[in-house]
């Protein structure tokens, strides 16, 4: 469950996700953080499966892309970390998996957070560079729209803070949860992070889900969000 809406989300963007025995390769062309994904099969991961997993995958990753390995451990694991470097992959943000009951949500009293329109995606995705300090990616956000819910902050005329939502078969996960860096520490992400889970509860969600940066992990302990794991990510380049 807690790696349901990543994924959900790598498939959407994809041109259809390849099965292999060793895990599911989801390709997409969209530059940015949202990479083309390789989900791994959680029955590999020891010495092993390393092995049978970097043979799957290079009959099915061409060789001019570089996508990122994923696996969600319940636990950190160095051992299956010190495995996949040791094939040629290189770990990039390791993020902890976190939880949060729906039924414990009360109703946000006059939120200022708001969902975002078609027609305000654009600064929407201009604000989210900013607050990760990554290139535009407003092409992927425009295809996800109507997939995803987008939610932002106003400041001074202009959006301040971002996430999106997306809702699959009772979960609700938080993703690009950010502010723009003059605009932190004044609890527009947790006002966003708010109203974002109440919707997801009168949606019919259970459970939110998200995956954690070390920034962000103070923040959505202090909401109430419990670890439940480690999202393992490694950006490994094809070597025929």
């Amino acid at each position: 469950m807690t790696l349901c809406t990543l994924m959900d989300i790598a498939e959407f963007l994809s041109d259809g996700p390849i099965v292999t025995e060793a895990g599911t390769l989801y390709r997409n062309s969209f530059p940015g953080s949202w990479y083309s994904r390789f989900q791994i099969s959680g029955s590999y991961y020891d010495a092993n499966g390393i092995e049978k997993t970097m043979e799957a995958a290079k009959q099915v990753i061409p060789e001019d892309m570089s996508p990122l390995f994923s696996l969600y451990r319940p636990e950190r694991d160095d051992a299956f970390a010190a495995w996949m470097e040791a094939h040629g992959a290189v770990l990039v943000n390791p993020q902890t998996a976190m939880q949060y009951d729906l039924s414990r949500v009360a109703r946000p009293e006059n939120s200022p957070a708001a969902v975002i329109s078609q027609n305000d995606l654009r600064e929407w995705a201009d604000c989210c560079a900013a607050a990760f300090c990554k290139q535009d990616e407003y092409a992927c956000f425009a295809h996800l729209y109507g997939h995803c819910r987008f939610y932002g902050m106003m400041q001074d005329g202009r959006i301040t803070s971002t996430l999106m939502l997306n809702l699959v078969d009772g979960c609700a996960g938080l993703h690009e949860v950010g502010t723009r860096p003059e605009f932190r520490g004044r609890g527009q992400a947790g006002t966003l992070v708010h109203l974002a889970l109440w919707d997801a509860r009168e949606a019919g969600c259970t459970v939110g889900v998200l995956q954690a940066s070390a920034r962000g992990y103070p923040l959505y302990r202090r909401f109430g969000f419990m670890d439940c794991g480690i999202l393992y990510n490694f950006r490994w380049n094809h070597t025929p």
